[in-house]
Parts: C-alpha cells; sequence; structure tokens
C-alpha cells in the first residue's frame, strides 16, 4: 500500500469520526434486539427496551437465572441496584445492569450492557441530584467505552460532545474533534485531541492537538492556540 493511500484512508477516517462527533444528538433512541448497526446509530448510546430478562429467570433453575441485589446508605436510603443474569452453564454471572442513587434518592448513574448480545453493547449514564442528565456515552463489554460522548450543564444546556475511547469510569480519553459550550448554548471552545488509550497507553490522559478556538459567551472568538 503507498503513501498516498495510506494518508488518503487516514484522512477520510478522521472526516468521517468529525461527522460523527458533529451529528445531532438523540437522547433515549430506542434499540431493541433486532436492531441493526448503521453508520448512523454505531457509535450513539442507547436505551433498551425489555432489557431484563424473562421474569421467569429470576426463579432460580440448573443453569440460567436472574437475580437483582440492593444495597443502602447507612440511613437505609436506597444506594445502589445489581442485576445480574447467566443464561448458561458455561457463563459467567454479568452484572448487566447497575443503578446507583443520590443520598437525595435521584438516580446518580445507570451502567447497562444488553445481556442478550455477545458484544455486550450498552451505555453510561451520570445524572447531577436534581435529576437532570450529566453525561451519556455508548459501551462496549464490561469495562470499555468507545462512541459519541456527551455531556451537559445542571441546566440542561449540552456542555461538550466528541468521541471518547477508554474504560469505564475514566477521565481525560477524549479522541479527535471536540466541542464545548456555554451553558447559555453558545460554543466556548473547539479542537482536537490526541487519545493515548487509542495507542496503547491506558494510563495517561489525551492531550490536545493543533488549533484550539476559543469563544465568549456571546460567540465571539477570543483566542487561538496551537498545540
Amino acid at each position: 500500500m503507498t503513501k498516498h493511500v495510506i494518508t488518503l484512508i487516514a484522512a477520510i477516517l478522521l472526516l468521517n469520526i468529525s461527522v460523527a462527533a458533529q451529528k445531532e444528538y438523540h437522547y433515549k433512541m430506542i434499540k431493541t434486539g433486532d436492531t441493526k448497526l448503521t453508520d448512523e446509530n454505531r457509535y450513539e448510546p442507547y436505551y433498551y427496551e425489555n432489557i431484563h430478562p424473562p421474569e421467569k429467570l429470576f426463579k432460580k433453575t440448573k443453569n440460567e437465572y436472574a437475580r437483582i441485589s440492593k444495597q443502602y446508605y447507612p440511613d437505609g436510603t436506597l444506594q445502589t441496584v445489581f442485576y445480574e443474569y447467566k443464561r448458561g452453564r458455561n457463563y459467567n454471572l454479568l452484572t448487566y445492569m447497575t443503578k446507583r442513587y443520590h443520598p437525595n434518592g435521584t438516580i446518580a448513574v445507570e451502567d447497562y450492557v444488553n445481556p442478550m448480545n455477545t458484544k455486550l453493547e450498552g451505555y453510561r449514564n451520570t445524572f447531577y441530584d436534581n435529576g437532570q442528565l450529566e453525561s451519556t456515552v455508548c459501551r462496549i463489554g464490561v469495562a470499555y467505552i468507545y462512541g459519541i460522548k456527551r455531556t451537559f450543564h445542571r441546566n440542561g444546556q449540552l456542555a461538550s460532545t466528541g468521541l471518547y475511547k477508554g474504560f469505564v469510569g475514566a477521565s481525560g480519553q477524549e479522541l479527535g474533534p471536540w466541542r464545548y459550550y456555554h451553558d447559555n448554548g453558545q460554543l466556548a471552545a473547539e479542537g482536537s485531541y490526541t487519545n493515548h488509550f487509542a495507542k496503547g497507553n491506558i494510563s495517561a490522559e489525551s492531550k490536545k492537538r493543533g488549533e484550539w478556538k476559543y469563544y465568549d459567551e456571546n460567540g465571539e472568538l477570543i483566542k487561538t492556540e496551537n498545540y
């Protein structure tokens, strides 16, 4: 493969990531077991219909069953709920959904992977204690994130959006073009990241690269930096 062809392929991949990062956000996009992955939905987080195994499986059988376990704060308020599923003799018990709650009772975190899908596709959502969505990103497997991530201000306005690649719960694993917004909806900053996780260094955070532009709350460009 010639150097020119390799460069062209790299440019096309970068363009695809950039376009995906700027697609309109479809919150609460529904995905069922029959949904096919496409270029339009591949990196979007999902909400699944009928996410739990059949109720009959909660009655433990020899090889296949499901169960729910709970943890509580010292005052008795619900803290965490674990949904587990085992689908056969040769499978381990899988925690496919974890719901964590703030001390005030509102949802704090939803971690989900589809137990009926060998790819374990799912999503991770975090919430403010006022119930407002704080961030959302899609998951692949029990500990891996790769997809469009979006964060939100407490008032519900989009705070940032871009491609993310790293472990569940990790920070600083942005990849490619990202955009940041003020809480009034105006663009605050835009630029690209080099992702160290994608290069095999799982302990280092991503770094800004190339040209970054910064804007004030009225959308006026205030400075440009190069990295």
